[in-house]
């Protein structure tokens, strides 16, 4: 970070370990410097993750929300800027998921339709670099993927909603208005799946967006729904295992124990293995967690040790457990 605040021009004023992650001056002259600003912190994220370093995780994503409030910055955003932003924006969601996070990112953005913007102002960022070179089957496809990643951005946001919100008496119209939301982004998910090609690329990503899907429903069941009984979104648990194999299914030969290829995981897995009733099925989502670990590194071992203290925990009490105080005992801050 220090080599980045001294490249980019970056205050020292500006302490990266502050919590508020506030900057007193930032510039940088072209818009290929803020583009690799932006590539350089991704990386350093996806590093953070992988290794389940989340206090310097949320430093990059706290910088990154600062950045986005400078005016001049927000107003030249660049097509790359714009898609690497997205790809925050599901970490930020991503650190809410288990317990209540700030949504830095997400409300320095302002909000869902302006978060969703993000893919459309970068929607033809590589058609425009490759220029004539670009193969239009891939301009296709890139098309078809458009309200795909969209509607992840949308569920991206709905995990921080209902998080930030479970802690409180939650307003029964907010409630509701998420409801309606789930409902409404099923129902897309469904048009895509019978009107589009669901071969290669596009094929990943709505098993993907589908298993995301599911895992909001699990989050929606457990921290809004208070009558809920234990395992009472099993269905969800068992179509996000299912979709997993199918995602299995898709890895080249030689590569079957490496995760999916998706900032997402191993979150669903890791909600759909608390949540399930049957046995079997979570040995084997808590089996495939552990498999991954030799490629996902710490973040899958700390996710294991998760997932096997929620269910050791359940199963003694027999009920439903708040997820995020056991998270805070296993390895608080946890990123999954």
């Amino acid at each position: 970070m220090a080599l980045i605040s001294e490249k980019y021009d970056i205050s020292p004023k500006c302490e990266w370990g502050d919590r508020t992650g506030n900057l007193s001056h930032f510039s940088s002259k072209t818009d290929d410097d803020r583009d690799a600003l932006f590539v350089a912190c991704f990386f350093l994220a996806l590093l953070d993750l992988a290794l389940a370093r989340s206090q310097p995780l949320m430093i990059t994503i706290r910088f990154i929300a600062s950045i986005l409030q400078t005016p001049e910055f927000k107003d030249r955003m660049t097509g790359v800027q714009a898609r690497v932003l997205s790809w925050f924006c599901i970490l930020d969601g991503k650190a809410s998921a288990f317990q209540p996070g700030d949504g830095f990112i997400l409300q320095a953005i302002g909000s869902e339709e302006k978060i969703v913007e993000l893919v459309r102002v970068s929607s033809t960022t590589l058609q425009d670099a490759y220029s004539i070179t670009y193969p239009e089957e891939e301009r296709q496809s890139d098309e078809r993927q458009h309200p795909l990643l969209e509607l992840m951005l949308r569920l991206s946001f709905l995990l921080h909603m209902i998080t930030s919100i479970k802690s409180n008496t939650p307003d029964r119209n907010i409630v509701k208005d998420i409801r309606d939301k789930l409902d409404l982004y099923c129902q897309a998910i469904d048009q895509d799946i019978a009107s589009s090609s669901q071969e290669g690329r596009n094929q990943c990503t709505n098993l993907v967006l589908r298993a995301l899907y599911h895992s909001v429903e699990i989050s929606y069941s457990r921290c809004l729904v208070y009558s809920d009984k234990r395992h009472a979104a099993d269905r969800h648990a068992r179509d996000i295992i299912r979709m997993t194999q199918q995602l299995k299914t898709l890895r080249p030969v030689g590569s079957k124990m490496t995760p999916p290829p998706t900032k997402f995981w191993p979150l669903p897995l890791v909600m759909a293995a608390i949540e399930v009733e049957d046995p079997i099925y979570r040995e084997w989502a808590v089996r495939m967690l552990a498999d991954y670990e030799t490629v996902g590194g710490d973040h899958y071992s700390w996710s294991r040790k998760f997932v096997e203290a929620m269910c050791e925990r359940e199963d003694h009490f027999a009920q439903r457990l708040d997820w995020s105080s056991i998270l805070a005992d296993i390895k608080d801050g946890l990123v999954i």
